[in-house]
């Protein structure tokens, strides 16, 4: 610390000492800091010159009338800091612990469920944190936000930056008996067209033809094949971090169901393109500000959105 700090321990410092502690400032301007055990006192006027740290268990006070200018040096790690009187120059409260708000969540197939991550202390200088599933195949999370994809379980971690305070959620994905919500079938034809022809999948084929896209439930076996979600779980990562006006170029090949999450993502952001050349057809364009946004969806056949010119028509928007 600044100047002189001088403590007088006469027979040492301990809890059944007889000598109280003494200490000497050199004038009225300067000061010192006393730590007696893990408890520690600001006298005077100080300015620290090397990084003190209050670990778990330690405290250090600054009482009225004395002053502690820090100078960006003093870290808080668990302990505590009172300041009853001046302090400046800045303090770092480093993150003590991190939890979620629910540690088990059940969804079905094509649900979403939202956790809420919760950093210790609420004044900690850093509470930035990354998510993370145990199985894509079963659950994806973005920020919180966990889609079920398919039957299984995943568990959902939370980290803090740091990597050193983590929290965990068990997701179960399970059948409610109507199986998932998948979307129609590339022989349905576009909201736009007039309705007839088959449905792939109807109950019944004297059933009234419903104009636009017709939802099937069907069993988790047929959403995707091995490695297909995989690849477009990447392209969804690509959208998340693309700034405006870029354009995220996509070989596709034979992987030809891009999940609903992709198109939500894409859909989020500002002035981002999604180009997809596949071996079905023609390139798929699509801006974000025509992304596609139809409720009770799995994926996106690419047979589907061949159907649209998102350049020239821009898909209405469903809230």
């Amino acid at each position: 610390v600044s100047n002189n700090a001088i403590v007088r321990a006469n027979g040492g410092i301990a809890n059944n000492s007889s000598s109280p502690i003494q200490y000497e400032t050199g004038s009225d301007s300067t000061g010192g800091i006393v730590f007696d055990g893990n408890t520690g006192t600001v006298y005077g006027n100080v300015t620290l010159q090397e990084n003190l740290t209050i670990g778990e268990g330690e405290s250090l006070t600054v009482p009225s009338g004395a002053s502690l200018d820090t100078n960006g040096k003093l870290t808080v790690d668990g302990g505590t800091l009172t300041q009853n009187g001046t302090v400046t120059g800045g303090v770092t409260y480093k993150v003590t612990g991190v939890s979620l708000d629910k540690t088990n969540l059940n969804l079905n197939p094509g649900k979403e469920g939202t956790l809420i991550a919760t950093i210790t202390p609420d004044n900690a200088t850093n509470q930035n944190v990354t998510w993370e599933s145990s199985d894509t195949k079963v659950v994806t999370v973005d920020n919180g936000l966990v889609t079920a994809v398919a039957e299984g379980t995943a568990t959902i971690t939370v980290t803090t930056e740091d990597g050193n305070k983590t929290a965990t959620c068990t997701v179960i994905v399970t059948n409610n008996g109507s199986g998932p919500v998948l979307p129609p079938q590339p022989s349905d034809p576009a909201p736009s067209q007039p309705e007839g022809g088959s449905s792939t999948g109807s109950s019944s084929s004297s059933a009234p033809r419903q104009q636009g896209p017709v939802v099937h439930n069907v069993s988790n076996s047929s959403a995707y094949r091995k490695g297909e979600y995989e690849f477009w779980m990447k392209v969804r990562t690509k959208i998340v971090s693309a700034g405006p006006g870029e354009v995220i170029e996509v070989n596709a090949r034979d992987n030809d169901k891009m999940p609903n999450s992709v198109m939500q993502a894409l859909a989020a952001k500002e002035d981002v393109t999604l180009r997809i050349r596949w071996n079905g057809g023609e390139e798929i364009v699509i801006p974000s500000a025509a992304a596609l946004q139809e409720k009770m969806r799995m994926f996106y056949p690419l047979s589907y959105l061949a159907k649209f010119d998102f350049a020239q028509t821009p898909a209405k928007k469903v809230k």
